[in-house]
């Protein structure tokens, strides 16, 4: 039966992404649900309810996308390792997926943490490292943090979000996933 549970279970995104000397990037992917069924019901027609939510469960086959050639080390169900259902490559990319069921009034964190080789590219003597992070289609906007940290005593020359700079924090980054959007840092060693 299909059910429009996705109206009622809030998703949050949080990517830290730690650059190393060597040009790779540690990255660690946390998706967080909560599943507010009662709040959403409250006051509207039992029926209707049970005939567009069923029983309130939520399930979510979770699959992230991250550059081909990436390692995946590890998946995390609410802080516990729980591994991975599949790991493939899809479309060109490597593809790591995981199961998520969410009972109504529960919430829960899953994570991946992957490395990606070689993702910074060096260009006359600035180090650049380019993120993009793709809004599935036909899902509702979430809100994004992303964090990234350069190798220890780099300086940060510039970074963008989808072409326009950003200042203040630049490294910590509050958006929504609204649509794709593309980060680009520039440092120097």
């Amino acid at each position: 039966h299909s059910t429009k549970l996705n109206l009622v279970v809030d998703q949050r995104a949080e990517l830290d992404v730690r650059l190393d000397g060597d040009g790779d990037a540690r990255n660690s992917v946390t998706l967080h649900y909560e599943n507010r069924l009662s709040r959403w019901a409250e006051g509207r027609d039992p029926d209707l309810t049970y005939d567009l939510m069923l029983s309130g469960l939520y399930g979510d086959y979770v699959r992230l996308l991250a550059p081909a050639g990436s390692d995946l080390e590890g998946v995390t169900l609410n802080g516990r390792e729980v591994g991975a259902e599949a790991v493939g490559a899809e479309s060109g990319k490597a593809s790591f997926g995981r199961y998520l069921a969410l009972p109504n009034g529960a919430w829960a964190s899953l994570g991946f943490l992957y490395e990606v080789p070689a993702a910074v590219i060096l260009t006359g003597g600035v180090y650049e490292y380019r993120l993009l992070v793709q809004k599935q289609a036909g899902a509702s906007a979430m809100p994004l943090d992303v964090s990234v940290d350069v190798p220890d005593g780099a300086s940060v020359q510039s970074v963008t979000l989808d072409g326009e700079p950003l200042e203040g924090r630049p490294l910590d980054i509050q958006t929504e996933l609204d649509r794709d959007r593309e980060f680009v840092i520039r440092y120097r060693p």
